[in-house]
C-alpha cells in the first residue's frame, strides 16, 4: 500500500482513529487504497464483478457486493456505486465492463439485415468501433434490454 496515502491524511482523521481495532484500521486504510486507485482511473484489485450503476452506467465492483445486489436483465444493478463519488472532470474515464450494443436498449438495428447490421445508437453515441450487434464496446450508457421485449426496427 502506497504510505503516501496515510501521510496526507488530516491530523484530525489520525486522531479519529486512535483505539480502533486493528481490523477497522485495516479496512479504513483498504477503503483509502481502493479510492486512490478508481481516483486514478483504475479498478482496484478485487473488483471483478461486472455491475449496472443507475449513475456511472457499467462498472466494476467486488464480487461481494454483486452478490447481494438484485440482478434484472442479468445484470447486478446498484442504486449507486464508489465511482460515484470520483470527480469526473474530463481526464480520467471509468474503467467499464464489455457490453454489446444489440442488447441495448438504445441500439437501433440496421433495417435491412436487423440480426447483423451495424445498427445505431438512439443517443447518438459514436463508439470507437461500430456498433455491432454482438460486438463488445466499453460504454457508460448501457442500459441492458428487457429479456421480455424485443430491440426491433
Amino acid at each position: 500500500m502506497d504510505v503516501g496515502i496515510v501521510h496526507a491524511l488530516p491530523q484530525a482523521d489520525v486522531e479519529a482513529c486512535t483505539g480502533l481495532p486493528d481490523e477497522t484500521l485495516l479496512a479504513y486504510l483498504y477503503t483509502l487504497a481502493d479510492d486512490a486507485e478508481r481516483r486514478a482511473g483504475r479498478v482496484p484489485e478485487g473488483d471483478t464483478a461486472a455491475v449496472l450503476c443507475r449513475s456511472c452506467g457499467p462498472v466494476y465492483l467486488h464480487p461481494s457486493i454483486a452478490a447481494v445486489l438484485p440482478v434484472v436483465n442479468g445484470w447486478p444493478r446498484a442504486l449507486g456505486c464508489p465511482w460515484c463519488f470520483i470527480p469526473k472532470d474530463g481526464r480520467m474515464s471509468i474503467p467499464r465492463p464489455n457490453v454489446t450494443c444489440g442488447t441495448c436498449t438504445h441500439f437501433i438495428p440496421d433495417k435491412i439485415n436487423p440480426q447483423g447490421g451495424a445498427g445505431s445508437c438512439k443517443l447518438g453515441i459514436t463508439p470507437k468501433r461500430t456498433p455491432l450487434p454482438f460486438t463488445a464496446q466499453y460504454c457508460g450508457r448501457y442500459r441492458p434490454l428487457n429479456r421480455n421485449t424485443e430491440n426491433t426496427p
